[in-house]
């Protein structure tokens, strides 16, 4: 759904406080192949006709071949038709069936594979000439925007789903869609493929042959196939293991989606035109959207708040999950926009040369791409009111526009919102009907809870299985359900001679869901007793072992709806309490340079993704009073108040001793220079890894380009002397010294002696552990490092969620906008939990404090059945008083019994 309207901003009132935050801000702005699957219309369960197609495999890359630099456009795609291809003398395979009608325009296309790009060294195109023959053919690549699951895609089935909208201009004849895919060296490609399905209809396919370097294919989408508006892309991969056939080597297989490579290839701009083709932004080559927000040098809060605002709705259109935001002159590329709003007068030579024209009153003027320059979006009057009323055009109609299937994707991504109460087809969460032949069946869907949902085992999650398998399943197979990473319940498949059904309920507790995005996979482990033999050829024509079909439903029951604070998960998957705060929630930057504005910008336009709507964000150069409403404070460390510091829990002497030598550095993290050999080795290492490329990975020991060879055990001295030491009689005398000191009876008693102090050691520190738990009074501090990028804090000044503050900080403001760049990436984004976030960049990763004392917050009417629930939930949370007052009714009932009988019966005397 779209996001709604906002109101304009109000006007600040004329106290002296809000008069001195309205004056202009400082100077510091300023600027091979089995059979193809059958396919039938989705939500069916019978069969359609199989078809068999030849194939065509282009030769691997080599290792030079198999890079790409992040900085540079993808090479030139495959525009003219594919050669013929030789018909394979490979038997028949069966493969696994994606139901959703069949591949439009005839046959499955095998797509044009082709290698990366080849190293000048052999003669192949420099990068130079690449982008420059991409140019002229007016060729524009149209990237996948990132998400939750990124672009990984594991197991022995994977599958990634993403909503993309084209505008009617570029629906032309002759579309394209090209991937570029790495995979893991365990792939087998003779039996693994990677198949592409747009609007749930098969488009084509290819094998996955890339161990050695990144691949390459182009496959055409058949004519009428893609509408304006959104439409849905799926990439699956299917992966055999070379030589294991156990279910732990499962894990093993993956293949990583090259973002840099991959999306619809246009033969024209297909250039923005309007406010209502927004949503065709295009991404960056890593899936990012990044705005580039133009601000005068001397300009109002409330201008900086209409950025802020601009920002948030443009995401939400889109559905941009990674959205940067930054400061500074009109920007040069592609990919992103160039946000302008403000009057005449403050836009007056900002824009280079774009006119704006005569402006009488509210204009919206989008300037297409060309030159070299970014779309360009201007909101402009001779009026601050005329600039708030040509915003206001940002509030377009609220039912999407597009193909079912990309309305379907678009609602469920990055998770399909549920709110209690309900049934969902697993269709509608974007899955679809599928048959396997491997021994690991994994498929997962996103669902988003309220912010306010009280996680707790009252109540069960019904998932209800549609689907079968097959018979002669070993002992052990089973469908594993796992939310969040953790395995919650586990159904056994008994049958040796199979079954089918169209309802299995399978309970799930509702206490493994948490309020904001969550993960469920179903996993069906299908070993057999023939693949002890690893035959090969079973990988390749193996018969179908499982079907999971797309009218499987989840069923969520009645929720009990009462937010708990602090805590950042909630804030960072939910958006609260800002999102649903009475007032306009305080944006405090306390330095408002180019890098803090951007920063906060950025930071407020996640929170508004995470809430589903925008959130009217007021800007503020003063520290807001502690019941202003729930506060978001961006700034390096150095300009934060210790009075902010101390309301979030952290100790600020701590934080700057930890960065005193960041603090007024320069340079940022990652900024050194690298030569195109070693931004094409990083590029790939960051692909085996899926490591978020907006963080900054260090330099390993010897460069990038040794990252690949160097072994974890070189510098190991003790491995080196045992593999390579030329001394075989010294490795004897060890060994058989060894042996003989371990038969004596001194060596006996001294063994016994050791295991008898270690286990009294142990129980010590155990017993000390315990006993500091249950004394500490004081608040934990966040152990920080130096490595440490960033600082994300929160905690309620007063129980209160108006007096919510939740900091956000660093050690310089270019560590900053850098950091808070790879913070918002959304495999790094969904780390955040607990009081304290700290992110090391250079990792990717994040380090959570947990929350020590939350609060409960009525965020609906205390209703009859609200309380029971909440209730319930809180009983099930709390056992032991629970057990308590059970004793307590029973000695009460036993009492009352006692009392009511005294008088019963005859009297014995």
């Amino acid at each position: 759904m779209s996001a709604p309207a906002m109101s304009a901003p109000a006007t600040p009132s004329p106290t002296q406080r809000d008069a001195a935050q309205a004056a202009p801000l400082r100077e510091s702005l300023a600027p091979n192949v089995r059979q193809p699957p059958r396919q039938i219309p989705a939500g069916a369960g019978n069969d359609a006709a199989a078809a068999q197609a030849p194939a065509g495999q282009s030769p691997v890359a080599n290792d030079v071949q198999a890079q790409l630099p992040v900085i540079v456009s993808p090479p030139r795609p495959q525009l003219q038709p594919s050669p013929p291809q030789q018909p394979t003398t490979q038997p028949p395979m069966a493969a696994p069936r994606t139901y959703g009608g069949p591949p439009a325009g005839g046959g499955p296309n095998q797509g044009t594979a082709s290698p990366n790009i080849a190293s000048p060294a052999i003669g192949g195109q420099t990068t130079a000439s690449r982008i420059g023959s991409l140019k002229e053919n007016g060729v524009v690549l149209r990237h996948l925007t990132n998400n939750v699951q990124g672009f990984r895609l594991t197991g022995e089935v994977g599958a990634s789903e993403w909503p993309i909208y084209v505008t009617d201009t570029q629906i032309q004849r002759g579309l394209k869609f090209q991937v570029g895919f790495l995979s893991a060296i365990s792939v087998m490609p003779e039996a693994s493929y990677l198949t592409l399905m747009i609007n749930d209809q098969a488009v084509g396919r290819t094998n996955i042959n890339a161990a050695r370097g990144v691949r390459t294919a182009t496959f055409d989408i058949p004519d009428g196939l893609m509408r304006p508006g959104f439409n849905s892309v799926r990439i699956m991969a299917e992966h055999r293991h070379r030589v294991d056939c156990s279910l732990q080597a499962t894990y093993e297989l993956w293949t990583q989606i090259d973002p840099t490579q991959t999306g619809l290839v246009l033969s024209g701009p297909g250039a923005i035109t309007s406010v209502a083709e927004l949503a065709a932004l295009p991404v960056d080559e890593q899936g990012a959207m990044p705005i580039r927000a133009i601000i005068a040098a001397k300009t109002s809060m409330a201008n900086i708040d209409r950025v802020i605002r601009a920002t948030q709705m443009l995401s939400l259109f889109g559905r941009f999950q990674q959205t940067v935001v930054d400061v500074g002159p009109i920007a040069d590329g592609v990919h992103g926009i160039n946000l302008a709003i403000g009057t005449v007068g403050e836009l007056d030579g900002l824009l280079g040369t774009i006119s704006i024209g005569q402006v009488t009153g509210p204009k919206v003027l989008v300037v297409p791409a060309s030159g070299g320059k970014r779309t360009t979006l201007v909101f402009t009057g001779r009026t601050e009111d005329d600039v708030n009323d040509a915003l206001r055009q940002l509030s377009v109609s609220s039912e999407l526009r597009g193909t079912p299937q990309g309305i379907r994707a678009a609602q469920a991504f990055p998770g399909y919102r549920m709110f209690g109460g309900e049934r969902v087809k697993l269709r509608d969460l974007g899955v679809v009907s599928q048959e396997f032949s491997g021994r690991l069946f994994r498929v997962g869907f996103n669902i988003v809870m309220p912010p306010d949902f009280y996680s707790a085992d009252y109540a069960k999650v019904i998932l209800d299985l549609a689907g079968g398998y097959a018979p002669g399943l070993g002992y052990g197979a089973q469908v594993v359900v796992s939310v969040n990473t953790r395995n919650v319940v586990s159904l056994s498949l008994p049958k040796t001679s199979g079954d089918v059904f169209k309802q299995n309920p399978i309970p799930l507790p509702l206490g493994s869901l948490r309020p904001g995005l969550n993960r469920i996979e179903i996993e069906a482990q299908l070993a057999m007793p023939s693949d002890i033999a690893c035959d090969p050829i079973s990988a390749i024509s193996g018969r179908n072992r499982f079907l999971l079909l797309d009218n499987t439903e989840i069923e969520l029951p009645k929720i009990a709806r009462i937010a708990h604070m602090p805590d950042l998960a909630v804030t960072a998957t939910g958006g609260f309490p800002y999102a649903s705060s009475q007032a306009r929630p305080p944006l405090y930057v306390p330095a408002p340079s180019k890098e803090a504005i951007g920063a906060a910008a950025t930071m407020a336009t996640h929170f508004a993704i995470s809430a589903g709507r925008p959130i009217a964000f007021q800007l503020t150069l003063s520290e807001p009073p502690a019941d202003s409403g729930p506060a978001l404070i961006v700034a390096p460390a150095q300009a934060v108040p210790s009075d902010t510091f101390r309301s979030v829990g952290l100790q600020q002497q701590t934080v700057l001793d930890n960065w005193s030598q960041t603090l007024s550095s320069e340079i940022t993290p990652g900024s050194e220079t690298m030569s195109r050999t070693e931004a094409l080795a990083r590029h790939r290492l960051v692909l085996q890894r899926n490591f978020p490329a907006a963080c900054h990975m260090p330099t390993p020991q010897g460069g990038f380009r040794y990252a690949e060879h160097t072994s974890k055990y070189r510098n190991d001295p003790l491995s080196v002397g045992a593999i390579g030491d030329p001394d075989q009689s010294r490795l004897f005398e060890e060994w058989d010294a060894n042996i003989r000191s371990q038969g004596g009876i001194l060596a006996r008693l001294r063994t016994r002696y050791d295991r008898a102090v270690t286990w009294a050691t142990d129980i010590y520190a155990d017993l000390h552990n315990w006993v500091s738990a249950r004394l500490e009074t004081q608040i934990r501090r966040p152990i920080l490092t130096r490595q440490a990028s960033l600082i994300v804090a929160q905690d309620l000044v007063n129980g209160s969620p108006d007096s919510l503050r939740t900091l956000v900080t660093a050690p310089n403001a270019a560590v900053l906008a850098q950091s808070v760049s790879c913070l918002v990436d959304p495999r790094v984004w969904q780390q955040i939990a607990g009081r304290v976030s700290v992110l090391n960049a250079a990792e990717g990763a994040i380090v959570n404090i947990p929350v020590e004392t939350s609060y409960l917050i009525a965020t609906q009417p205390l209703s009859i059945n609200n309380l029971r629930l909440i209730a319930a939930g809180w009983l099930s949370l709390n056992p032991n008083i629970y057990v308590f007052m059970v004793l307590i009714l029973a000695l009460l009932l036993a009492a009352a019994t006692n009392w009511f009988l005294k008088g019963v019966g005859r009297s014995t005397e």
